[in-house]
């Protein structure tokens, strides 16, 4: 019932990415990044989504945007 993001990467090498993805539901996404396991906590497209998430407001909650996040981060 609330808002959830997973970040997820197929080259993680620990967990199965497989495991990793949300349902396809109107308030779930599932956002792909190139990174290990040890590397996501660093990616710095990993923050930028974390960073966007954190901003937006839950009851106004949309997708995330790569290009309108990036605007933002700089």
């Amino acid at each position: 019932p609330v808002p959830t993001t997973s970040i997820y990467s197929r080259s993680d090498g620990v967990v199965p990415w497989q495991i990793s993805l949300n349902e396809d539901l109107p308030h779930t996404e599932n956002v792909r990044i190139e990174s290990s396991h040890i590397g996501m906590g660093v990616h710095p497209m990993a923050l930028v989504v974390i960073a966007d998430r954190l901003r937006q407001d839950p009851a106004r909650w949309r997708r995330f945007d790569p290009a309108a996040a990036m605007r933002g981060a700089r």
